[in-house]
């Protein structure tokens, strides 16, 4: 009598592809979707680095007490970055690009609280990212030469601001 050879079912292997795809997928989506936390973010006008502070709002379901950036600022790093009207301060990520980003401004006294007894907004503009890099161009100090910016990222349904104060000096 003659053993004939099985063969092994095309269908089970295709299964297998399949369900080690699958388990890829799942754990490439679930790592996008459950970020560890917000990415670092370092800038610098001309070279100089320039401080920031940073307050995640929303991340990964976690809903957190809005926190005044500009205080905060004034509180752990104290003295604003001086620049002078005109330069670029060139911000970058070490993490994801965010889907969105707004960047706003207000004016401040030089200890970082508001001028005006409420924070005083002056812009808000879109904020765009070229490969993790974005640049603001300072205007000229006018009125108010101690300005606070606040830029908020949007990954999904996280969240969360960053914040400088800038003295802004005549050229």
């Amino acid at each position: 009598m003659e053993e004939r050879k099985r063969h092994f079912p095309t269908f089970v292997l295709w299964l297998l592809v399949f369900a080690v795809s699958m388990l890829f997928l799942l754990v490439r989506c679930s790592s996008e979707v459950f970020i560890k936390g917000p990415p670092a973010l370092s800038a610098a006008a001309e070279g100089v680095p320039v401080n920031w502070v940073m307050a995640p709002n929303v991340w990964n379901g976690q809903v957190r007490e809005p926190e005044d950036l500009f205080l905060r600022y004034g509180r752990e790093i104290g003295i604003p970055a001086q620049t002078a009207a005109g330069e670029a301060i060139t911000i970058k990520l070490d993490g994801d690009v965010p889907d969105r980003a707004v960047l706003v401004e207000y004016a401040l006294s030089p200890d970082g609280q508001s001028a005006f007894g409420g924070q005083q907004l002056l812009s808000e503009y879109p904020f765009y990212f070229d490969r993790r890099t974005g640049t603001i161009t300072l205007p000229e100090p006018g009125e108010h030469p101690v300005r606070g910016y606040m830029l908020r990222c949007y990954w999904g349904e996280n969240n969360c601001d960053y914040g400088m104060v800038v003295q802004i000096l005549l050229e």
